[in-house]
């Protein structure tokens, strides 16, 4: 993840020719969501994240700077959703 943010920016999640491609690209900086877990999640950044070894399979990754990440999307012939459930702290 970038230090400072900007709608437009892509990277390389990681790097390993052939192995492991991934890019993300920043598409939104001020995403509400809300999961069952707990209230909802305001100003969440959104990723669009793709590999161009999996070129039919988009994920969405939607983080906020309270806990990290909150939702997983992922679209390929269907759409599957991962959730943050738990948050145990010390």
């Amino acid at each position: 993840m970038e230090a400072s943010p900007k709608i437009g920016d892509s990277y390389r999640e990681e790097y390993y020719k052939g192995e492991a491609e991934d890019i993300a690209e920043i598409i939104s900086l001020d995403e509400s969501v809300k999961i069952p877990y707990s209230p909802s999640y305001h100003n969440c950044l959104k990723t669009k994240n793709w590999t161009p070894l999996e070129p039919d399979i988009v994920e969405y990754k939607y983080y906020s700077s309270e806990v990290g990440g909150v939702v997983l999307e992922t679209m390929a012939n269907g759409t599957d959703r991962m959730e943050l459930i738990n948050i145990i702290t010390n």
